[in-house]
């Protein structure tokens, strides 16, 4: 709850800053400030990054670990990060709002103002992208 408080505050504050350089061309107002809370998210997670717990997502699963496997842990996370910061911008505030907030899909659908099922294709269109990027093959190709 804090951290959305931060990030709305944040929001409101980079809107006010730039509200005279918002020039009206075709898209609505809404569209404007969207696209700042999408900005104002991710420079959260950036921020937050080496404290993200991403093991879920990069198969991590030891609980007791060397100084080596920690630090390989970090630079595989911030693959991942980077890899999510390379997606269109639906699908990277989709993942975002899932992997880094742990929002479920009518969470997610309400806040991007799209359908549950909506969500779910940006958030496996993801996936496969971050995949790629990373160089992963999904587990069903591996034969």
């Amino acid at each position: 709850q804090e951290a959305a408080e931060d990030i709305t505050a944040e929001v409101f504050f980079k809107a006010l800053r730039a509200i005279g350089r918002y020039r009206p061309s075709g898209h609505p107002f809404s569209a404007w400030l969207y696209q700042i809370s999408v900005n104002a998210i991710a420079d959260h997670y950036r921020a937050k990054r080496p404290e993200s717990d991403l093991d879920s997502v990069i198969g991590v699963a030891s609980t007791e670990r060397s100084v080596e496997e920690a630090i390989s842990e970090r630079d595989e996370a911030a693959r991942v990060w980077a890899a999510i910061d390379s997606l269109p911008t639906h699908q990277r505030t989709a993942l975002t709002l899932k992997l880094g907030e742990d929002l479920k899909l009518a969470q997610i659908g309400e806040i991007m103002g799209k359908s549950e099922g909506a969500v779910k294709l940006l958030i496996h269109r993801g996936m496969i992208g971050v995949r790629h990027r990373l160089g992963v093959t999904p587990q069903a190709e591996r034969v």
